[in-house]
């Protein structure tokens, strides 16, 4: 459940833009492809947990690299997961300004997000799990409606031809979806607190497939709605094809995704102000959790305020810049620590 809204809040609104820009009416093909990075990345962390269960990344780095080099590649995996909190806390702001709130500063939005977000990663993982599960029907379900709705208006046509370009487009319309569902590499901090770790790699091949499942069906009712060139000019395809939506008396359903959005952002952002939380006593040593989670407060208030001017830049920066930084510390880093364990043999016995 963690995974499934973790990954699906943002890429709803944003995958379809990104995809449809590169592979237009392909773009669902490149959504399909981009699940098989995210079961690499899946099975990289269940292979790392299952040999560290005890352990998170930043702190078998070290083990296996050694103290200084292991120092550096952890601090290198704990600005990943800021750099992510930072950016999907700018797409909130962004999106809740345009849609909702355009007279509200940036840094307000910003730092009511970051406030309610640290409060549930105060409470600890599991009650930000309690949320997840409590709003993954509902969330799933406006999804589910939207895209069925959706399908009364769908001219499948405009899906065609397929691979008109090569599978040129399509490779470099997966790069972004991939590094989304890559995402899932946060088992790798999340394995030692699992009560059931066997079942680690079946509830995240679950996760994977229905997000698989519900990107593609998206990506391609906005593409037979609205066709090939459209949804890539767009800064929030799923949206308007909310709003397009109209079946007898039903309309204007933009606001079950203000709901997707809002529920399933804040419980993204939790999840990862609280591995940053992790991260940061783990690396430094450092056990107050009121100046750990006050530094985030102010850090991501304020520099999640500065990269990016508008939603355009932020789309530019996700489409050519986002994808080589990602897979560095989705795919790259656990690899290489996976593949020096094994030649090291180093182990550690499963828990019991």
């Amino acid at each position: 459940m963690i995974f499934l809204v973790t990954i699906m809040s943002t890429a709803v609104l944003f995958i379809p833009s990104i995809t449809v820009e590169k592979a237009k009416q392909c773009a669902w093909l490149a959504v399909l492809l981009s699940m098989s990075a995210g079961l690499i990345c899946l099975g990289l962390a269940n292979a790392l947990g299952k040999r560290f269960p005890q352990q998170t990344l930043v702190q078998y780095c070290e083990l296996l690299l050694g103290k200084y080099i292991g120092k550096a590649v952890a601090v290198g995996f704990f600005l990943y997961l800021f750099v992510v909190n930072n950016i999907v806390t700018r797409e909130f702001s962004d999106y809740i300004s345009i849609v909702l709130m355009p007279e509200t500063p940036i840094m307000v939005l910003n730092g009511l997000l970051a406030v309610i977000a640290v409060y549930a990663a105060a409470k600890g993982l599991e009650v930000i799990a309690r949320v997840a599960q409590f709003i993954l029907p509902l969330f799933l379900g406006s999804i589910i409606i939207i895209i069925g709705l959706g399908l009364l208006e769908a001219q499948p046509g405009k899906l065609l031809p397929l691979l008109e370009n090569g599978p040129g487009p399509v490779i470099s319309g997966a790069l972004e979806p991939a590094t989304l569902i890559g995402q899932i590499i946060i088992l790798t901090m999340i394995f030692p607190m699992i009560n059931l770790p066997q079942r680690a790699v079946k509830e995240g091949i679950i996760a994977i497939v229905w997000i698989g499942v519900l990107l593609t069906s998206l990506t391609a009712v906005t593409i037979s709605v609205f066709g090939p060139i459209l949804p890539g000019d767009q800064l929030f395809p799923f949206v308007t094809l909310a709003k397009h939506i109209k079946f007898t008396t039903i309309q204007r359903l933009e606001f079950l995704v203000i709901f997707i959005w809002v529920s399933g952002i804040v419980v993204k952002v939790s999840i990862f102000f609280y591995l940053e939380s992790v991260a940061i006593k783990q690396i430094f040593g450092l056990q107050n959790n009121i100046i750990i989670f006050g530094f985030l407060i102010v850090s991501h208030t304020l520099l999640s305020t500065l990269p990016f001017n508008n939603p355009q830049e932020t789309n530019f920066v996700l489409s050519n810049f986002w994808p080589p930084f990602a897979l560095v510390f989705e795919f790259f880093v656990p690899a290489g620590l996976l593949a020096i364990a094994i030649i090291r043999g180093k182990k550690v016995v499963l828990r019991k």
